[in-house]
């Protein structure tokens, strides 16, 4: 699977990704480039899947004519990610063409330390939404 690493995507979750094609939007020389616009691009470049960690895409994006699935993490904090990694490897490889795949709980439930929020936001539940 060819995927595409917002700007704001820790870098050290590619090390859980070496069975795919990795890219980050700087490498692509799209940086600068905004949600929107660089989800076409992504997608013109064939890529099959975009990781961010904007919570906002929600309500930026409408993936129903997309190709192009996306993942949003619920933090771009390492230390949080890093202990989850392989549940966020899994919904990476699970996703479904067009999707948009986030955790719903992200705001949901009583406050909790760092490690344990992340975590709790994995395993939760993810959701697909076409």
């Amino acid at each position: 699977m060819k995927i595409l690493f917002d700007v704001n995507v820790p870098k050290g979750l590619r090390h859980f990704l070496k069975h795919h094609e990795v890219r980050t939007a700087q490498e692509q020389g799209w940086g600068a480039t905004k949600n929107g616009e660089l989800l076409r691009v992504a997608e013109a470049e064939k890529f099959d899947l975009s990781v961010t960690a904007d919570k906002n895409m929600t309500h930026q994006q409408n993936m129903t004519d997309r190709k192009i699935a996306m993942v949003v993490l619920p933090t771009n904090d390492w230390s949080q990610l890093k202990p989850v990694a392989p549940r966020i490897v899994a919904m990476i490889d699970s996703a479904p063409a067009s999707s948009y795949q986030a955790n719903r709980s992200l705001h949901a439930g009583p406050p909790q330390g760092p490690s344990s929020r992340a975590a709790a936001m994995m395993q939760s539940g993810d959701h697909a939404y076409v």
